[in-house]
C-alpha cells in the first residue's frame, strides 16, 4: 500500500440517489464529486488513493447494503482508519431526538456543519430524495424536524399508485395553476414542495421567536435559493459535516 498523506481525509456521503465523495486537507477542500453509483464512486477513490492516500477516511450513510459494499472495497487498498458518522459519536451539538439512533447520520452531519461553531440557531434544509428540513438552536441543542418526500417521489408516488397519472418532467411550470394534467402535477409536485418547506420556515422561526440563519443543500436547493433568498447555500454540507465530525472523532492511538 502507498504511503498516505498525512493531513489529507477523503469523505463519502452515500445518498438515497447519489454518492458525494470529498478529499479534504485539514480545513481545505481539495476535491468534491458527485458519482451515480457505487461502481464509479469506488474508481474515483481508487483514483485518488492512487494520486493522494488519504490518512483517514470519513463515512455517512443512508444506505447500509451500499456502505457495506464501499468499506469492504475499500479495505483492499488501504488501511487508513474509517470513521462511520452515527448516534453514538462525540458532536459539538447536544441531540434533543427520540431516540436519537434513529437520526439518520446525514441529517447529524449536515446540522453539525451549519451550526458549528455556534452563536446562532439554524434551520438546516437538505432537498434530496427525501427533504428534510432540521433545527438547531444557537445554544447547540438539535431540537429535531421536518421530513416531507420531494418531488421525485411524489411523481413516482402518483405514477405507480393510481391508474392514470403520468411521470411528468419535474420542471418549474409557468402561472398558478395547470391548465392540463401534466401541469397540474408539476404545479402540485414543484410548489408543493416550494410551499411545504417555505411553510415550516415560517413555523419554526415563530417557535424559535429568534433570527435564525437558514442553510440549504441538496439536489433541489436550486429552485428552493430562488423562493428563500436569505438561504445560505452550501452544495456539500454534509460532506464539510463529516470532515468537522472525525476532528470531534480521533482514530484511536
Amino acid at each position: 500500500m502507498q504511503a498516505m498523506s498525512r493531513s489529507v481525509w477523503l469523505t463519502i456521503d452515500i445518498g438515497n440517489s447519489t454518492i458525494k465523495i470529498g478529499l479534504f486537507a485539514e480545513d481545505r477542500t481539495l476535491a468534491t464529486v458527485t458519482e451515480s453509483s457505487v461502481e464509479e464512486a469506488l474508481t474515483r477513490i481508487t483514483t485518488w488513493n492512487t494520486q493522494t492516500p488519504p490518512c483517514r477516511i470519513g463515512l455517512c450513510n443512508v444506505v447500509p447494503q451500499q456502505s457495506e459494499v464501499l468499506i469492504s472495497k475499500i479495505a483492499e487498498f488501504t488501511d487508513a482508519p474509517i470513521f462511520e458518522v452515527n448516534s453514538h459519536a462525540i458532536f459539538p451539538i447536544r441531540l434533543d431526538y427520540t431516540p436519537p439512533e434513529n437520526l439518520g447520520p446525514d441529517r447529524l452531519a449536515a446540522a453539525c456543519a451549519a451550526w458549528y461553531p455556534g452563536g446562532t440557531s439554524q434551520i438546516i434544509i437538505d432537498a434530496g430524495t427525501a427533504i428534510t428540513i432540521d433545527v438547531v438552536r444557537a445554544d447547540g441543542s438539535f431540537l429535531g424536524g421536518v421530513i416531507m418526500p420531494s418531488p421525485t417521489l411524489s411523481n413516482r408516488a402518483l405514477a405507480d399508485y393510481t391508474a392514470k397519472l403520468p411521470n411528468v418532467s419535474l420542471t418549474p411550470p409557468e402561472g398558478s395553476f395547470g391548465t392540463s394534467t401534466v401541469e397540474a402535477l408539476q404545479h402540485g409536485l414543484i410548489y408543493g414542495m416550494i410551499d411545504g418547506v417555505l411553510g415550516t420556515i415560517a413555523r419554526i422561526e415563530q417557535f424559535l421567536d429568534s433570527p435564525s440563519v437558514i442553510t440549504l443543500t441538496g439536489g433541489w436547493y436550486q429552485i428552493l435559493a430562488e423562493h428563500i433568498p436569505r438561504a445560505q447555500i452550501n452544495r456539500n454540507l454534509v460532506l464539510h459535516g463529516i470532515r468537522l465530525l472525525m476532528q470531534f472523532n480521533p482514530p484511536p492511538e
